[in-house]
């Protein structure tokens, strides 16, 4: 399997025909005043893709990890059936993580992480920064 594309956003929805509709996407940034900074909503989307000999069950998991290697999150695991529709070879597999209210410990920089059987796919990195000094 390989991901197409992979990014976090402000919000993500699955639309008709294997598209994703998404909102502030380029999420690089989130700046808090204080710490714990607990960020009210974001999205990770990803598409992935593989041929018809890949097409079976798919352990999948997002881990949400700190600088230090550290899961500010518990994994989200899942196994999902990765289908091929006929007379196709290939087929799509649309992943959107809607998640609310993460509380970040700590500034520095963060990531989303995407394995598919053991095998990271994508990764989305951001920081965590404290607001610009006025002045």
């Amino acid at each position: 399997m390989r991901c197409n594309y992979a990014f976090l956003c402000d919000f993500a929805q699955e639309a008709g025909g294997g598209k994703i509709n998404a909102l502030g996407i380029g999420l690089v940034n989130i700046r808090a005043a204080t710490l714990p900074a607990k960020h009210p909503q974001m999205t990770f989307a990803a598409s992935l893709s593989g041929t018809i000999a890949e097409a079976g069950m798919k352990r999948v998991e997002l881990r949400l990890i700190d600088a230090d290697g550290v899961n500010v999150l518990p994994p989200i695991e899942m196994d999902l059936d990765f289908a091929v529709q006929e007379p196709t070879l290939e087929g799509n597999l649309n992943l959107i993580f809607n998640l609310n209210g993460v509380s970040f410990p700590k500034y520095g920089q963060y990531a989303f992480h995407l394995v598919v059987q053991g095998n990271e796919l994508a990764r989305a990195p951001f920081s965590v920064i404290a607001p610009a000094a006025n002045g």
